[in-house]
């Protein structure tokens, strides 16, 4: 059984796309920022391409795609409308593949 899931709202709101990401833990119902901004249509900020960073984020983005790996809990992005790094206006179709793991 799993005990703990990870759940990507990455939410389209009245003002804006949102990237956060919330861990819910099922044994004890809580939430917990686990990444992102609180604040709305950010870019994304890759860092360099296989050397991860706790401040590397995908942009805001709607529409995406979230998998848990049930064996290592990592939990992969795919996807998405939204904020690259590069793109100042919400519309880029996202193809990259985020991990958190």
């Amino acid at each position: 059984m799993c005990t703990t899931s990870v759940i990507s709202t990455t939410a389209i709101l009245s003002s804006g796309h949102l990237n956060d990401l919330w861990r819910y833990r099922v044994s004890d119902n809580t939430w917990t920022w686990a990444s992102g901004s609180d604040t709305v249509d950010q870019p994304a900020d890759y860092g360099e391409k296989g050397a991860p960073t706790a401040t590397s984020v995908p942009g805001s983005r709607a529409y995406s795609f979230g998998y848990v790996d049930s064996f290592t809990q990592d939990f992969w992005l795919f996807g998405g409308k939204g904020f690259s790094n590069t793109s100042e206006t919400t519309g880029t179709c996202e193809k990259r593949v985020h991990a958190y793991v």
